[in-house]
């Protein structure tokens, strides 16, 4: 039974570790989400292959599209530059005025009159299938161009959350080598007493200090529309640098080897100036420099434990922190373990005498 929670205590550290180094990773992906405004890129992107010709080189300088992103129902969105996050309907009542532009007809004719205008394209075929469904009432109509948009908006988030995740295993590397994060080293370490007695309480109390760590920090969140506010990239970018600093801190804390300062000592291969000296008898100095050929092996037994860990931080900061509370409740549901320093009672000593 000591077994089970000692490995059930190896996985809440590795799932506190991951969490918390996803956090630095997301903080990374949204900084640079701010700076090169990802999404507001995205959405355009996105919009402008929903609404331009195909055959078009440049979709985002096609004159269609132009009207309808540069309206004012979706450019008012954001007082930034090029909006993030845009309401379907704004985008819908903006497409339907380009098409009726100014007609003093029947809002309904003059739409469908210039639907029939249009080069072909998916977007008239769209429109035009949209349309025939409405049969003339133009409520109807916006309800459906609404829900032709959001489907649309959800493949473009699709989009951005895949390139999110690719973005995150490389930073994810990145962090894992910079603070050598091995995560066969960690678990090793995890298996030792001392730690593995001290880091339940270590991840409960990081819970406690975040509740919300999972929900506020999803770097896959897409420019989608709906209630979302669009964001000033500036202060997009100082929450990020704060959320940075946060996480740094609590990587610090964590009772667990990570860093470089005792990457070249342990347990080295005899060197080959020890095995030609003659004297057997002189003790080996772990701080003495080591050589080539030994700083390369040991990168290379740290490499699958890196990219295990720079695996892990892709998975996003929101399945860690599920995966941590869920194993933290299954642990509270058995009985308390004994603590590693308690003395061992009569009827244990009594059990092992007769094992």
């Amino acid at each position: 039974m000591t077994n089970l929670w000692t490995i059930l205590n190896v996985a809440i550290g590795l799932a506190l570790t991951y969490l918390v180094l996803s956090l630095v990773a997301t903080a990374i992906q949204e900084g640079i989400a701010a700076v090169f405004r990802l999404r507001a890129a995205t959405l355009k992107s996105g919009l402008a292959s929903l609404l331009a010709d195909p055959g078009s080189k440049k979709p985002q300088l096609d004159p269609f599209f132009v009207s309808v992103f540069g309206h004012g129902l979706v450019q008012r969105i954001s007082s930034k530059g090029a909006p993030s996050y845009v309401p379907a309907r704004n985008i819908t009542l903006a497409l339907l005025d380009v098409l009726k532009d100014g007609s003093q007809a029947n809002e309904f004719t003059a739409i469908e009159r210039a639907v029939a205008e249009l080069p072909p394209s998916p977007i008239r075929q769209s429109l035009s299938v949209l349309m025939n469904e409405a049969s003339g009432d133009i409520d109807v109509l916006k309800t459906r161009v609404d829900k032709w948009i959001d489907d649309s908006m959800d493949r473009i988030s699709g989009t951005y959350k895949r390139n999110v995740q690719i973005t995150m295993l490389a930073v994810g590397f990145v962090i894992a080598c910079g603070f050598n994060v091995d995560s066969l080293h960690v678990a090793k370490s995890l298996w030792a007493p001392e730690a593995n007695s001290k880091i339940v309480q270590t991840a409960t109390n990081f819970l406690a200090r975040h509740p919300a760590a999972g929900k506020k920090n999803d770097p896959g969140q897409g420019p989608v529309s709906g209630s979302q506010t669009d964001q000033d990239p500036a202060a997009d970018l100082i929450a990020a640098k704060a959320a940075f600093a946060d996480a740094l801190d609590e990587v610090s804390s964590l009772p667990i080897p990570i860093g470089w300062k005792d990457f070249l000592l342990g347990d080295p291969k005899e060197s080959k100036e020890s095995k030609d000296s003659k004297d057997s008898n002189v003790p080996k100095d772990p701080n003495a420099p080591k050589g080539f050929f030994f700083i390369l092996a040991r990168l290379f037994e740290a490499l699958p434990g890196w990219i295990m860990t720079a695996l892990a931080i892709s998975l996003g900061a929101p399945f860690w922190f599920d995966l941590l509370q869920g194993l933290i409740n299954l642990r509270a549901t058995g009985p308390k373990p004994p603590r590693a320093d308690s003395p061992e009672t009569p009827g244990d000593n009594k059990q092992r005498s007769t094992s």
